[in-house]
């Protein structure tokens, strides 16, 4: 088959995986005319020329390509990615944060007016609180940081500790994976997690860079 490229990226090209961790896969259409392939719904699937705008963009995501993925399929002798080379330098990360922390605190709205499902909501807050640290680890750390860990990894210390960032991370399974969470455990961890700490934590760091 052709029209297409596939890429692994993230924790599983670091060699970081584990049973928390996802198996990236992106997939590049090369061909714009390709319309009936149907690829799984857990990939990210993007055409040629939206990836070749994010590069142009300096987008955090092109950044995370150039650095951590590997080329499993191709049927052209050079893949594209590698076609691109170097991203321009990422320059939207207090945009990018700022945007970060208006849906923490619609998670936190949400969870006060139990308007939506908790576990999905602390699940969402995990993955702020880990984007927030990605986006700041372009000025705060010696290179980008696409780890789960990222927040334990910036020299502002984490609003929250690992054990319990591990537990919220886990309750985004519960939608990205299917995996049954007991909402008696999250009922009780809603109690500690800090909201004036995590807002606190962000701002510092929007100060910070």
């Amino acid at each position: 088959m052709k029209g297409f490229e596939l890429y692994a990226f993230g924790s599983i090209v670091r060699g970081e995986i584990d049973a928390l961790s996802d198996v990236d896969i992106l997939a590049i259409i090369t061909d714009s005319s390709i319309v009936n392939i149907e690829f799984r719904s857990d990939w990210s699937v993007y055409s040629k020329d939206n990836i070749a705008s994010y590069f142009r963009d300096g987008k955090l995501f092109a950044w995370h390509l150039y650095l951590e993925s590997k080329c499993i399929f191709s049927d052209a002798d050079t893949d594209f990615l590698m076609s691109l080379g170097r991203p321009n330098d990422y320059t939207e990360s207090k945009d990018d944060i700022a945007g970060f922390i208006e849906m923490i605190k619609d998670c936190f709205v949400s969870i006060e007016n139990k308007d939506s499902s908790l576990i999905y909501e602390i699940g969402l807050l995990a993955v702020c609180i880990r984007d927030i640290a990605m986006c700041a680890s372009w000025s705060l750390c010696d290179k980008p940081v696409f780890s789960r860990v990222a927040p334990f990894l910036l020299p502002i210390n984490s609003p929250v500790s690992l054990v319990l960032y591990n537990e919220m991370y886990k309750a985004r399974f519960s939608n990205t994976r299917g995996v049954f969470c007991d909402i008696r455990i999250y009922e009780n961890l809603i109690k500690d997690i800090d909201k004036n700490l995590i807002f606190s934590w962000a701002n510092d760091i929007l100060v910070a860079l």
